[in-house]
């Protein structure tokens, strides 16, 4: 058996807006966004992204604000 791991982000009403292979590929999908101190778009980092997660947070992913689930699913 053959374990995948996968990057759910979730809305705040519970739909799946996006599932990423890993977090590098969530930072690298110019989706996960926020506002920076200059007033400009600026995209998170993958460690930036792994401590929302650990932390329960929210964040924008184009616009609306969402929770990261990260799941091990066997295949």
């Amino acid at each position: 058996m053959r374990t995948v791991k996968s990057v759910l982000i979730v809305t705040r009403m519970g739909y799946v807006e996006g599932v990423f292979t890993s977090f590098r590929a969530l930072a690298n999908s110019q989706g996960a966004t926020r506002i920076n101190i200059e007033g400009e778009y600026e995209s998170y980092t993958e460690s930036e992204l792994k401590d929302i997660a650990a932390n329960g947070q929210t964040f924008t992913y184009f616009g609306e604000k969402c929770r990261i689930s990260a799941r091990t699913l066997n295949r």
